[in-house]
């Protein structure tokens, strides 16, 4: 969830998330005659960090480390052009890709996508004891609309214009492993056409949804505006995995009827059919990973589903829907089904506790249950 024409590795917005969550339900629902009403998008995105102790929050511009006791801002950190941040797996350390050059807004439809117009890519670490930052190793690759940081930053997991899935170590640039083909354009055939040959190609090759295990050792890619197959891989041994049992069913055939998932944990995967936007909730799967063994169904609502800092938690954004205001942003307890709402477009939970954005730049610390804030900061606080 990271050479000069290079696009940076872009999963870096959690809003091209939304879009690309949208975009099935955005198609459907005009086909049906409705207008959806879209979902609230963030100003900032949140994440405690994998201890609990810190949480970062990423604006256009700026990247803002706080501690959780005390609920404070540590240190800020300029970010204009940053992709999406993350935490070290240790919790000492800050990371994220950086270009010196202009990124486009995503488009809609597309997973994680930015256009680079100069300057090479790099991934920038800062330590949050030090509050500084301790290194910046550029990337060499070449042209990658598409791509997505491992949780150590180690390994960059990317998808070019013309379909092919890379997976590359960031240090050296070797190419670990390659597929040709990952995301093919749909072809259909439109029976009321004046053409004689009323054949249609459409859908972005590049677009995929890539998601790793929280210990950074599997990772999973699925075409989303493109037709094919999800792709495992087992960075640890360098091979690919085959998908079995419930896992075969992570493929894209039909466009914008992709199958959302994302990992909950070292071992598990969190599966949801695509069910369009007048439905609220879907039975979802919990698979273990990699076998593919079915562990539960638990009922959802519908929506983008996004790896909780807690890995007991899944987090639910909202899709458009036709029968109303769009749902609220959640975060499930798998175990027991709990669910925790709010209002605001974004969400992180860890153990009894979960953040959220009050107003535009004002955070708030939570109990879960509680509907008042324990604590409460402003980003832009001194």
């Amino acid at each position: 969830m990271h050479g000069v024409s290079a696009a940076v590795p872009a999963v870096l917005t959690l809003l091209s998330l939304i879009e690309v969550g949208a975009a099935g339900a955005q198609v459907q629902t005009t086909q049906l005659g409705c207008i959806p009403t879209p979902a609230p998008r963030p100003g900032h995105f949140l994440w405690f960090s994998p201890d609990g102790r810190y949480i970062l929050g990423q604006g256009p511009s700026e990247i803002t480390v706080l501690s959780v006791q005390p609920f404070a801002v540590l240190f800020r950190v300029p970010a204009k052009y940053a992709g999406m941040a993350q935490f070290s797996p240790d919790s000492q350390q800050v990371f994220f890709v950086m270009s010196a050059g202009h990124v486009a807004s995503p488009a809609a439809g597309d997973t994680h996508r930015g256009l680079l117009d100069r300057s090479a890519p790099y991934v920038e670490r800062w330590s949050i004891a030090d509050r500084a930052r301790i290194d910046s190793t550029e990337i060499r690759l070449q042209a990658c609309p598409v791509g997505v940081l491992s949780p150590d930053a180690r390994t960059l997991v990317c998808v070019d214009a013309g379909g092919t899935l890379r997976v590359l170590d960031v240090a050296s640039g070797e190419t670990v492993f390659e597929k040709a083909q990952f995301g093919k354009r749909f072809v259909t055939w439109e029976d009321h056409s004046a053409d004689p040959f009323p054949r249609r190609e459409s859908g972005d090759p590049s677009s995929a949804r890539i998601r790793f295990s929280t210990d950074g050792r599997f990772v999973v890619a699925l075409p989303v505006s493109a037709r094919g197959s999800a792709v495992a891989f087992d960075l640890r041994e360098r091979k690919v995995l085959r998908l079995r049992g419930e896992l075969k069913r992570l493929r894209t055939e039909v466009e914008h009827f992709d199958m959302e998932f994302t990992f909950v944990g070292l071992d598990r995967l969190i599966m949801s059919p695509h069910v369009g936007a007048l439905h609220s909730t879907v039975a979802a799967t919990v698979v273990a990973f990699p076998s593919g063994e079915v562990l539960s169904k638990p009922k959802i609502p519908v929506g983008t589903l996004l790896k909780a800092a807690d890995p007991h938690f899944v987090v639910i954004l909202p899709r458009p829907t036709c029968y109303g205001p769009p749902g609220q942003t959640t975060a499930v307890q798998l175990s027991t089904g709990e669910a925790t709402t709010t209002d605001a477009p974004i969400l992180d939970v860890f153990g009894d506790h979960y953040v959220a954005e009050r107003t535009r730049g004002e955070l708030g610390l939570y109990e879960r249950g509680k509907p008042d804030p324990v604590a409460m900061v402003r980003l832009d606080a001194p």
